[in-house]
Parts: structure tokens; sequence; C-alpha cells
């Protein structure tokens, strides 16, 4: 589980569609973690994606991004340079996430400059265990 990994977030930006928002619910409990709902992850495709995360303040050191396929794989696959990547965690993510699957980013840019490529993807959970990371 992400919060077993040391990634409990900061704060979380949840798509408003309602398995969503209670799939964050039941991964946080009652941990207190701020929730940003918007329709951009509901329905806005990657570049509302992109929006949502570029408005993230400077001081989230771990975001939780929460919200549907194949919005939420695309978005991932996106981000990743393949060059900062393993070959099998790239390959597992080709084909899109299963339910209940986390796609585990790096970032070395500040939130407002997140874009294409800008990433290291460097884990993928799911809530049936973990894959290799590569």
């Amino acid at each position: 589980m992400l919060r077993d990994s040391g990634l409990l977030p900061d704060l979380a930006v949840v798509s408003t569609g309602a398995r969503a928002r209670q799939t964050l619910e039941s991964m946080l409990g009652d941990d207190g973690v701020q929730t940003w709902p918007t329709r951009r992850v509901y329905d806005g495709g990657l570049d509302g994606v992109l929006e949502a995360v570029r408005e993230v303040p400077d001081h989230v050191e771990v975001l939780w991004v929460v919200g549907h396929e194949p919005v939420m794989s695309t978005s991932a696959w996106e981000l990743t340079d393949p060059g900062r990547t393993g070959p099998a965690l790239r390959e597992a993510m080709s084909s899109g996430m299963p339910t209940a699957t986390a796609a585990v980013l790096e970032l070395d840019v500040p939130w407002s400059e997140v874009d294409l490529g800008c990433a290291r993807l460097v884990g993928r959970h799911t809530g049936r265990g973990e894959e290799p990371d590569g």
C-alpha cells in the first residue's frame, strides 16, 4: 500500500466522480489529508490533469492524483521520460493500469512546471500487491 511505502500525500487531487472519491477515502482513512476535488481530473483528459497538478503549492512533496482510466495511465505514460524509467516498468505501463493501481512518479521540477516527459516512473502499486520497480 502507498502509505506503507512512505507515500502518504500532503495533498490529493481527486476526480469529482463518486468512485474516485470513495477510493481515495478508503485509502486515506482518517489521516486528515487535504483533498482537492476537481472536474478537470474527471473529464479534462491529460490537459485537465496537467492543469490541476500545475496549481499545487510548492510546499507539497507527495501528491496523489486519483482519477479514472484511461486518463490516469495516459497521464503517467506521457509524464514519464522513457530514458529515465526501467524497461520493465515502462512495459507494464504500456497497456494501461488495472483498477486500484497507482503509478509512482518522481519529479525534478516544481509542480507549476510539470510537463510531458518530466518525470521518472519509479514504481507501480496495486491493491493486490506491488509490481517490480525497474
